[in-house]
């Protein structure tokens, strides 16, 4: 399973293994999420 990640003008690709865990994070997606420094 592939999880892409966009950070402003930035893009990054996880590779996340088939595991009880993984398939509930992917279960929430697509995902957006705010944060602030």
């Amino acid at each position: 399973m592939q999880l892409r990640f966009s950070f402003d003008t930035h893009d990054f690709t996880a590779t996340l293994d088939d595991t009880p865990t993984a398939r509930d994070l992917m279960s929430m997606l697509p995902l957006d999420l705010t944060i602030e420094d």
